[in-house]
């Protein structure tokens, strides 16, 4: 029997102080977790492949997640998380007035629980270096709960719900996997088996760092909250016209400034390769081998460097990206939880910066204490990352959730980094580095992508029916 069945009064939201306290905390572990295990994923092949350390990852993390969510993800929070349970269920009709009354003492204890199951989930799949979905943890825990609380006909099970997920499981590694394949064959035979090398790469720079630009600028645009409500986004010439014009600029920027400073680099870093240079190049060389790797020539060496550049600049961007469109999403349950405390009702409402500020510093703290292990999976276990794959992974990943947004099809950022790298790792293993990828590793991945949902579900729907006594007052 559900809760709605049984002859009770439920408590006022705005008399749960504890429950608004607890909800607190729960944020503060979820938030723990995304930095943990969904911001050490995003961070991981540029960690993994050298590019930053993670000291510089942390800092880089700590500046544009928050950035990004502030700026344009606090907006709006949805009070039902992604369209996963039926709104109408939390509203009963007064049989006297004949007013829909909220039930925002349910829907306050639906999100807590939700929380407490996500951020339980995240540090159990991080402790075995498991990249997961944090939606998908959200989704799971909020299916949970209503299923204890309204019956499984509140729950949508849908393509526009619970089947979109299923979907994205097989839809979002594919997609990014292929699209990581062309970006890296392209990259491979137009710049790295030219006959110069070098040369080659600097002037094409200029032209990748304008595609990575608008890739993650349409990917802001299309998928802020914020941007999603201005009118002149919504055209599809025009936001690409908009987009287009900033990443040309940018695209100017590195041709006019950026070019000759990463030549003067490259040439420091990088000096001829005889005698009197040898002890010089080993010094400076930022390169490591790595196990499995062998040796390259220097050409090789400097235009693979090349990509270093570009990686820090998506790391960068997609973090930005990253706190704009799941950071700020991850913290509208505290949002939905407080307006029902403050005001006994259920609606839509903005995200304060103090629910940023918490989350953001958890998050922080999350990948500067625990983000190792996760990126340890993405950027080395799971297949060798240098600098070029690092960068065909994270631009394909930005990219297949571009077209996927555009084209209605759900993927995952987390399922899409993964399919990435395995295809990376794929299309690179008779180069000469013997790349290859470690397919029981993703074997487990995948295990952890379907088991998501359920975990979070069932510890949700436990701590939804043990809590539930303390907001119902039975006659």
């Amino acid at each position: 029997m559900v809760l709605h069945q049984l002859p009770s009064v439920w408590k006022p939201a705005t008399e749960l102080d504890w429950l608004f306290g607890l909800s607190i905390v729960a944020v503060v572990l979820m938030g723990y977790g995304i930095g943990a295990n969904d911001v050490a994923n995003a961070f991981g092949t540029s960690v993994g492949s050298g590019a930053l350390t993670i000291r510089k990852a942390i800092v880089i993390a700590a500046v544009m997640e928050f950035s990004g969510a502030v700026l344009m993800g606090s907006q709006v929070a949805q009070t039902i998380r992604s369209n996963i349970a039926n709104e109408a269920c939390f509203f009963e009709i007064d049989p006297e007035t004949e007013i829909r009354e909220p039930q925002a003492s349910i829907f306050m204890l639906l999100m807590f629980c939700a929380l407490v199951s996500a951020g339980i989930w995240l540090l159990f799949a991080t402790s075995f270096g498991l990249p997961v979905s944090t939606t998908h943890a959200i989704i799971g825990g909020i299916i949970g709960s209503t299923m204890v609380a309204k019956g499984p006909t509140c729950v949508i099970w849908g393509w526009k719900g619970l089947l979109q997920i299923i979907a994205s499981w097989f839809i979002s590694p594919v997609l990014s996997g292929v699209l990581g394949i062309i970006f890296y064959v392209v990259i491979k035979y137009i710049i790295l088996r030219s006959k110069n090398p070098v040369e080659r790469g600097l002037k094409t720079l200029p032209i990748l760092a304008g595609i990575t630009t608008w890739f993650l600028l349409v990917l802001i645009l299309w998928k802020s909250p914020l941007t999603s409500k201005v009118e002149v986004f919504q055209s599809l010439w025009q936001s690409l016209l908009i987009t287009l014009g900033g990443s040309t600029l940018v695209g100017l920027v590195v041709w006019f400034f950026g070019v000759p400073w990463v030549r003067s680099r490259i040439n420091y870093l990088f000096p001829d390769d005889d005698a009197e240079s040898a002890s010089v190049q080993n010094e400076r060389n930022p390169l490591k081998k790595k196990e499995g790797e062998v040796k390259k020539s220097l050409p090789l060496q400097r235009a693979e460097h090349l990509f270093l550049y570009l990686q820090v600049m998506t790391a960068a961007m997609e973090s930005f990206a990253h706190g704009a469109n799941d950071t700020a999403n991850a913290i509208g349950p505290l949002a939905a939880i407080y307006y029902c405390w403050r005001t006994d009702q259920i609606a839509s409402t903005r995200v304060q910066i103090w629910m940023l500020a918490i989350g953001g510093a958890a998050i922080v703290l999350g990948l500067a204490t625990y983000g190792q292990k996760v990126m340890q999976t993405i950027g080395k276990k799971l297949t060798l990352v240098n600098y070029p794959r690092g960068f065909c992974i994270e631009i394909s990943s930005a990219a297949s959730v571009v077209v996927a947004s555009r084209l209605g099809v759900p993927v995952s950022t987390t399922h899409c980094q993964v399919g990435s790298v395995v295809g990376l790792g794929i299309i690179s293993r008779n180069e000469e580095d013997q790349n290859k990828v470690n397919w029981k590793l993703f074997l487990g991945i995948i295990l952890s992508w379907f088991v998501t949902v359920p975990f979070s579900a069932l510890v949700s729907a436990l701590l939804f029916w043990c809590l539930q006594p303390s907001i119902r007052v039975r006659f």
